[in-house]
């Protein structure tokens, strides 16, 4: 039983260490959030429309990637967390886009903004990520 345990854990820690080398980060591209709407200290409340524009300067350095810009509920865990998102093809190079998306506020304190850059594959892991933090408010 205990030899069972010791190759699990040497099984999962082989994976992690595999996983970590699979990674997208700085070395490979970046993004910065340089322009953001709603203002930081807009009045967002629960079950109202937010118009979200954000404009990001964004650098892939080789091959193809996605830039994705993801809004989530703070509040939630897992599945839950998610509200929306859109996705933008990349190839290599620098440039500037505007990610635009509507969505209803759900019942939470908080929501994330989040832009994303997946290098080679929209499900791997990454790290090239800017993302901002907005309060929420109780429906009136």
């Amino acid at each position: 039983m205990k030899n069972d345990k010791v190759t699990g854990f040497i099984a999962a820690a082989a994976a992690a260490m595999l996983l970590a080398g699979c990674t997208a980060g700085p070395e490979q591209g970046s993004v910065k959030i340089v322009s953001i709407k709603p203002a930081k200290d807009a009045v967002i409340r629960v079950d109202d429309r937010l118009d979200v524009d954000v404009a990001v300067e964004y650098t892939l350095k080789s091959g193809k990637g996605t830039l994705s810009l993801v809004i989530q509920n703070e509040d939630a865990s897992g599945a839950d967390r998610f509200i929306d998102s859109e996705r933008y093809d990349l190839t290599a190079g620098s440039g500037t886009l505007t990610l635009k998306k509507s969505i209803i506020v759900p019942q939470t304190t908080k929501i994330g903004i989040f832009t994303p850059v997946y290098v080679g594959g929209l499900y791997k892991k990454t790290s090239i990520v800017d993302h901002r933090r907005y309060k929420v408010e109780p429906k009136k």
